[in-house]
């Protein structure tokens, strides 16, 4: 961090400079492994879920060897863990929207009876942020 702003400053030595630049290669070596074991790992999850899918509709058209029951036993739990954490962090994340939504509406109103505070502004400025899923363009902002 201290190189980093040393190196904006333009104040580097040419030992900090190399030493600085070995670092940054060795966090993008750091990123990349990173991102390639997390798609490992996803690519492990999606496999096992297409597998528990496959073996439920193999048991569907009749019994499944001892060896497909043991795998579907073992998967089974795993896959629907996944499927409850993921349906839990859906409704954790549209709660957080509709909670912000219901925050611009009434920031809005606010702005329309007088001018806001530094905070409310800002406040408001930041909740219509594209990308930000709520407010913005056409989401009844009085200007």
């Amino acid at each position: 961090m201290v190189l980093e702003e040393l190196a904006g400053r333009g104040e580097l030595t040419d030992e900090q400079a190399v030493e600085l630049a070995e670092l940054r290669s060795k966090v993008a070596k750091w990123k990349q492994q990173r991102k390639a074991k997390n798609a490992k790992y996803y690519q492990g999850r999606k496999a096992a879920a297409a597998r528990v899918e496959e073996l439920e509709k193999l048991k569907e058209r009749g019994p499944l060897t001892e060896e497909q029951a043991a795998e579907l036993a073992a998967l089974q739990p795993k896959a629907a863990q996944r499927k409850q954490q993921t349906k839990e962090n859906s409704a954790k994340y549209h709660q957080g929207l509709r909670v912000a939504a219901d925050r611009v509406v009434v920031l809005e109103k606010l702005k329309e009876r007088g001018p806001l505070t530094e905070e409310q502004a800002a406040e408001l400025a930041a909740l219509q942020l594209p990308g930000c899923g709520v407010g913005g363009e056409g989401a009844g902002a009085a200007d």
